[in-house]
């Protein structure tokens, strides 16, 4: 039987599946615990119909009917989290491509709760999202349904400089790229609803020095996102991760569960379905 993603403290941690997209969410659902999972992600809306519907000022893009996500006539929501598509930008320049994309996150974020989605994730992709905070405190504030918004950071942009510039003393334009700062400035803006909020940390094929690593440790990470191509295939042909990952993970695990601040620890292995 599915765990629920969000549930009572545990002293393990859940593995999820981060699908790039799925016509069938029952099927991939009971595939995805099969094999070992305990939670899947999956777009909220068809990738397709919102990049044909972000210059519409209508209603957007139809979502699945609520059967999709019912398995054998129950409801498989709480082991689901649901992903906001990543062509929304509710701070680009152009007011047309923001106005729109806020009208279409906030109908995704609607459809989340609608369903009784645990967490929704969201990737941030800028510096400063001025707009992206408003709308989330505006959200949160007015839904009486319990949704966790995950935000999805790097844990670093890696430069084809980068060595040199870890070495560098930092200024305001190498901050302006340092995704932690990203982080400081939307969290800034949305302290009303922090409770509400948890990181989702990409953890790259490369890591960076220990400094980098060691300040998202005192930040609400829930989530660590790992790429399936990342794994190695070790002397007994069982997938394993570079030694120096296994060292990473292990130290969010210890550090965050042992702080108590969050119910669950996970990580969400990624691979393309077609």
């Amino acid at each position: 039987m599915a765990r629920g993603l969000i549930g009572n403290m545990v002293s393990e941690a859940l593995v999820g599946l981060d699908l790039v997209f799925t016509n069938d969410v029952s099927s991939q659902y009971s595939s995805a615990l099969s094999s070992g999972f305990s939670f899947l992600c999956i777009d909220l809306f068809h990738p397709k119909s919102i990049v044909e519907d972000l210059s519409v000022t209508s209603g957007g893009p139809d979502p699945r009917s609520d059967l999709a996500y019912e398995k054998n006539g129950k409801s498989i929501t709480k082991s689901l989290v649901g992903k906001v598509s990543t062509t929304i930008d509710v701070d680009a320049d152009i007011i047309s491509i923001r106005q729109s994309g806020a009208q279409l996150l906030m109908k995704e974020l609607s459809w989340a709760a609608h369903l009784g989605l645990p967490a929704v994730i969201i990737r941030v992709n800028r510096p400063t999202s001025p707009n992206l905070a408003r709308l989330l405190i505006n959200f949160i504030r007015g839904e009486y349904t319990p949704i966790k918004i995950w935000l999805v950071f790097p844990m670093v942009i890696n430069f084809n400089s980068s060595n040199e510039m870890e070495n560098k003393e930092s200024t305001p334009d190498e901050l302006f790229c340092s995704p932690w700062h990203w982080w400081l400035n939307l969290s800034t803006m949305t302290a009303d609803i922090s409770d509400a909020l948890g990181i989702v940390l990409e953890i790259p094929n490369d890591l960076p020095n220990e400094s980098v690593i060691s300040r998202w440790f005192s930040e609400p990470v829930v989530c660590l996102l790992i790429d399936t191509q990342l794994f190695l295939t070790n002397s007994k042909g069982y997938p394993v991760l570079p030694k120096s990952h296994q060292y990473i993970i292990n130290r969010f695990f210890k550090v965050l569960m042992s702080s108590h601040t969050f119910l669950l620890m996970d990580i969400i292995k990624r691979f393309c379905y077609l």
